[in-house]
C-alpha cells in the first residue's frame, strides 16, 4: 500500500447518536473501517451501504457520551477513520478520494479544527479530502482521519 496521509478532526456534537457518512469521490472502491477509541480496547462501529454506495456508520448516544467526555486531556477519545482504496481494472485514471460528514437530528454538523484550521464543508456538510494518485506499481493506498466531538 502507498503512504498513508494522516488527518484530524474536531466536531461540535450534541449528546444524542449520530451518523458518520463517507463516500467516494470517483469511480474507485474505498474501504473504510471506523472504530472508537479511548482508554479501553477499541470498539468497531458497523456500517450500512445505501443504493448510492455511501457508508453509515452509526454511532450510538452513549458512544457520543463518551467520546465527549475528556475534551481537554492530553489524549481525548477519538473515533479512527481508515479509509483504504482499491484501484479497479478499466479506471479512468490512478486517482481517487473520499468526503465524510457527522449527521445528527438530519442535519449535518459543523467542524470546527482541522490541524488548527477550519476545513471547508460543502452544502451537505461533506469535507473533501484532497485527491490522491496511489503510487506507481500499486493497487492500493489508504487514509486515516481521526476525528474528536466536543
Amino acid at each position: 500500500m502507498g503512504r498513508s496521509r494522516v488527518n484530524s478532526t474536531e466536531w461540535n456534537c450534541n449528546d444524542g447518536a449520530a451518523v458518520l457518512l463517507i463516500k467516494s469521490l470517483r469511480p474507485v472502491d474505498i474501504d473504510p473501517w471506523v472504530s472508537a477509541k479511548s482508554d479501553g480496547p477499541s470498539d468497531t462501529i458497523p456500517y450500512t451501504q445505501d443504493s448510492d454506495g455511501v457508508f453509515h456508520f452509526e454511532i450510538t448516544a452513549a458512544m457520543v457520551q463518551l467520546l465527549k467526555s475528556e475534551p481537554d486531556s492530553q489524549k481525548p477519545p477519538y473515533i479512527k477513520i481508515t479509509c483504504g482504496a482499491i484501484l479497479s481494472p478499466g479506471a479512468p485514471d490512478r486517482r481517487w478520494g473520499w468526503a465524510f460528514t457527522l449527521i445528527q437530528n438530519g442535519q449535518p454538523l459543523v467542524c470546527g479544527a482541522d490541524h488548527g484550521r477550519k476545513p471547508h464543508q460543502d452544502k451537505r456538510g461533506y469535507i473533501i479530502r484532497d485527491p490522491r494518485t496511489f503510487p506507481a506499481n500499486e493497487v492500493l493506498d489508504g487514509e486515516f482521519d481521526y476525528v474528536t466531538l466536543k
